[in-house]
């Protein structure tokens, strides 16, 4: 009986960490909040993910930025912030989807 109180224990444990988001990892907080901005169900998770993004002003969110960019619905209101943010981060990879953004 002890050994099957042990294994839910673990299980339950094992759960609770696959499920809590425990935040970035060292060197991947631009893929951790690009993925926040992109997948978020609320507007207001999104845009903090946003503002992450723009404190890190890493070229590696770039291409979530992109895709935010093509967001429709309510994350379309972020467009401009995200726009903006990818002028501040500047790479000359930014003009095509800049430019298709607009289209």
């Amino acid at each position: 009986m002890r050994s099957h109180h042990v294994l839910t224990s673990l299980a339950v444990s094992l759960f609770i960490l696959v499920a809590c988001d425990s935040g970035p990892k060292p060197g991947e907080e631009a893929a951790y909040w690009g993925k926040k901005l992109n997948t978020e169900s609320e507007l207001t998770k999104r845009d903090v993910a946003l503002q992450k993004l723009s404190d890190l002003k890493d070229k590696k969110a770039l291409p979530f930025l992109f895709d935010a960019l093509k967001q429709g619905g309510a994350a379309a209101e972020l467009r401009p912030k995200v726009a903006e943010l990818i002028g501040v981060i500047g790479d000359e990879s930014a003009v095509t989807p800049l430019v298709d953004a607009i289209d």
